[in-house]
């Protein structure tokens, strides 16, 4: 006569029925299953802040072994980055960088940035007895602009023609540096990242 399987109410303790579910999950036999072990790996990977099981994502052990060691893996691989690659990133994150700082350099230098507002009242009347503001009207070009005032040299004049045709160059030399980068050696790569850096409206 065949060996009968065993059924969950053929276990009379709670230990041997855990390890009977266990062992169901986990692919073991009845008599394999450590408890211990099981506990332990449980406890590491399924249970949350209230020490809740999340049966939702129980999975065969075996199955989880075989995702750790493949992130293991993975894990390994992003330290074996080659030089060239090393290299190419950090260039591109440095134009990256100086892009933005032409941007920055370019509000300044066609009148599109003010001063910061005064921190106190006697600055405040002092700029004004100095003149170093002035009276914003609406502006066609901008159509959240209104009557205020702007706290700026009135000597100092905004040209937004000028910087639209500027970032427009700068646009233009940004990707001519971005594919020497991508396509030369790194030598001929950080000389044309420092070719954009030292472009300059003429």
């Amino acid at each position: 006569m065949g060996k009968r399987s065993v059924s969950i109410n053929d276990i009379k303790t709670p230990e041997e029925r855990g390890k009977l579910a266990l062992g169901w999950i986990t692919g073991m036999s009845l008599e394999k299953v450590d408890m211990a072990k099981i506990y332990l790996y449980l406890q590491n990977h399924y249970f949350d802040g209230n020490r809740d099981l999340r049966y939702d994502r129980v999975e065969p052990i075996q199955e989880v072994k075989k995702e750790e060691e493949e992130e293991k893996k993975m894990d390994t691989n992003q330290y074996h980055l080659s030089e060239a690659y090393i290299q190419r990133d950090y260039l591109l994150r440095a134009l990256r960088g100086a892009n933005y700082q032409h941007e920055r350099d370019s509000n300044n230098k066609f009148g599109l940035n003010d001063e910061d507002d005064p921190e106190t009242g006697t600055e405040m009347v002092k700029r004004i007895k100095d003149g170093q503001y002035v009276i914003q009207k609406y502006d066609p070009e901008d159509p959240d602009s209104r009557d205020y005032i702007r706290w700026r040299d009135p000597a100092k004049v905004t040209d937004r023609a000028g910087h639209r045709t500027w970032m427009k160059k700068v646009k233009d030399l940004y990707e001519i540096a971005e594919a020497k980068i991508m396509t030369l050696s790194a030598a001929e790569g950080l000389a044309a990242l420092n070719e954009f850096k030292t472009a300059a409206p003429q």
